[in-house]
């Protein structure tokens, strides 16, 4: 998976984002696991940094009718 992280906290991650692509109603996105694992890199230190980011990036992308996640959205709206 992503070097130098935890494969049971990357699998764990990797679960609840799904579950946020869900629960925000972005399922047509069609985020890569790519920019998934991009996000848990980036994200934070643990779950409740993760899920901010998620919840932000989501926000910022609807608020601007994005609907594509690339590094340049993600590196813009979490630094």
């Amino acid at each position: 998976m992503i070097n130098g992280m935890d494969t049971e906290y990357v699998s764990v991650c990797m679960n609840y984002i799904k579950e946020w692509i869900v629960e925000y109603e972005v399922q047509d996105w069609d985020i890569s696991k790519e920019m998934m694992e991009y996000i848990i890199v980036n994200g934070g230190d643990g779950i409740r940094d993760l899920e901010e980011c998620f919840k932000k990036l989501v926000s910022v992308a609807k608020e601007y009718q994005i609907t594509k996640i690339d590094k340049k959205f993600i590196d813009t709206i979490i630094s």
